[in-house]
């Protein structure tokens, strides 16, 4: 069954986004205020479900999806929406000139007799290059951008302001086109066409050789997904240390030293700096399909960590041994970190990288087992002791609360790698291996309730999770690895098609 689809909107970006994509629609704005806080995810939520409550109220539109959507920027610390006139615009202009700041949209969309929207949210991170207010005043004239949050349009001389977009244009736009694409044709409806993202437009592509253009591509996705690890804690965690926050005392140590946690991120997210003045070792994970040639990645890979010392992202950690000599860029011998992981021919690539600083590398561990100072055997409930020890020898060395990676068997090296990638899992998961998932929640339990708590205060969160993983071992050794991550877990997973 099909039927009509209604854009409650008057903006011509989010109905040109939609004639791209070939869906058929009607355009038919609807009128509701537009609350704010001091969010500007939840306040673009909330103004996108007013207007599409707005239009799902009017009478014309009950037999049809409706579709209202709201964008905002963040910079600074402040939320900005449209500019109040020329002047407005041009001030919100020199505010984000030489910055980063990030574009939110979100859109509310239902079918006929839905209780309710499905609702959904993008954010791109901008980069504007440096101009001056006189360049800002030209760039009003010619565009005009009043109605436009952030006061300018990314397809209107766009590549005059931005230096640099990580995310979709669609969203900076002003409707995300990928999410919308998915629902309608969820509920049968026609969008045919993928919306082109490419930012300069493919049509502005210079030509130059495939294989140059291909290598620049894949070092600019991975210096880009540096920048986001370095300053964007991984959400899963973001929302397992605001879930943390809510569990202690109002007003004790703990809860304090969370919420100075929960703003450092949000600081560093909407600033797009480093999250921690430790940016750590830069460890990169390669899925790709068996037979690929893996030099062109790893030479991206060094160009991209060089890329991103220059920039500031990482600081300069990398030391040489001996001698105590910096390195100027962050690569030298074993930095940064870089593996392959093979998969069957036809499979997309892609990389996954983490960021391990010092505070949590130096709280890493392994046990031989049987450890009599433990009474811990070779078995399950050895292991349990160990990691309850571990816990416990870290206290508030290691910035907590923070998340355990365990390898059960391995040889040393091996396990020490195996443990490290148990920190690419999602906090909410578990292992398939049920008596592993069991350990896994008996020991987060048992570890929080030892009263070490954030940073070493005391209080209910000591680990945000554990995760655990086996490897074969030799007859003789035993070993139980455990990779510890302070709270500042920072991963990302990105294409690499």
């Amino acid at each position: 069954m099909t039927f009509p689809l209604v854009l409650a909107s008057a903006s011509a970006r989010r109905a040109a986004i939609l004639r791209a994509m070939g869906a058929r629609f009607e355009v038919r704005p609807a009128e509701a205020g537009e609350p704010r806080t001091a969010d500007p995810v939840e306040s673009a939520v909330l103004a996108a479900r007013a207007k599409h409550d707005a239009a799902r109220a009017d009478t014309r539109n009950a037999g049809a999806a409706v579709l209202a959507s709201d964008t905002l920027v963040s910079c600074a610390g402040r939320v900005l929406g449209k500019p109040a006139d020329a002047k407005d615009a041009i001030d919100t202009l020199m505010l984000l000139s030489g910055r980063v700041h990030h574009v939110h949209t979100a859109v509310a969309v239902s079918a006929p007799g839905d209780a309710a929207p499905d609702v959904f949210v993008e954010t791109a991170a901008v980069r504007f290059r440096p101009f001056s207010r006189d360049q800002a005043e030209a760039y009003f004239r010619v565009a005009r951008t009043l109605d436009r949050a952030g006061a300018y349009d990314i397809d209107a001389h766009g590549e005059r302001l931005v230096e640099r977009l990580v995310g979709a244009r669609s969203c900076v736009m002003g409707l995300p086109a990928a999410p919308v694409r998915a629902w309608l044709l969820a509920h049968g409806l026609p969008a045919p066409f993928p919306f082109d993202e490419s930012f300069p437009p493919r049509a502005a592509a210079s030509g130059n050789a495939a294989g140059d253009a291909a290598a620049r591509s894949v070092e600019d996705v991975l210096a880009d997904a540096l920048r986001r690890v370095s300053s964007e804690i991984a959400p899963d965690v973001a929302r397992a240390l605001e879930n943390a926050r809510l569990a202690e005392a109002p007003g004790s140590p703990a809860a304090a030293a969370l919420g100075t946690i929960l703003e450092n991120v949000r600081m560093a997210r909407e600033g797009s700096v480093p999250a921690c003045q430790d940016t750590g070792w830069p460890t990169f994970w390669f899925d790709v399909p068996d037979g690929t040639p893996v030099s062109p990645l790893r030479e991206a890979a060094l160009a991209a960590v060089r890329r991103a010392t220059a920039a500031g992202f990482l600081r300069l950690n990398a030391i040489a041994v001996p001698g105590g000599a910096q390195r100027g860029d962050n690569v030298g011998d074993g930095t940064p970190a870089i593996h392959f992981r093979f998969g069957a021919p036809g499979s997309a690539p892609r990389a996954t990288i983490a960021l391990k600083g010092g505070g949590s590398e130096n709280q890493s561990r392994q046990y031989s087992l049987p450890d009599a100072s433990l009474g811990a055997g070779r078995d399950l409930e050895g292991v349990r002791k160990c990691l309850l020890d571990a816990v416990w020898r870290a206290q508030g060395g290691g910035c907590a609360p923070g998340v355990l990676g365990v390898c059960i068997g391995g040889d040393r090296a091996g396990g020490y790698a195996r443990a490290k990638e148990q920190l690419l899992r999602d906090l909410g998961d578990a292992s398939p291996d049920p008596a592993l998932a069991a350990l896994e929640a008996r020991v987060l339990a048992e570890a929080n309730a030892l009263g070490v708590g954030p940073m070493g205060l005391g209080g209910r969160t000591t680990l945000l999770g554990v995760k655990i993983a086996t490897m074969d071992r030799l007859p003789a050794s035993y070993f139980v690895t455990v990779a510890y991550n302070c709270w500042a877990l920072r991963r990302v997973s990105v294409p690499l098609d």
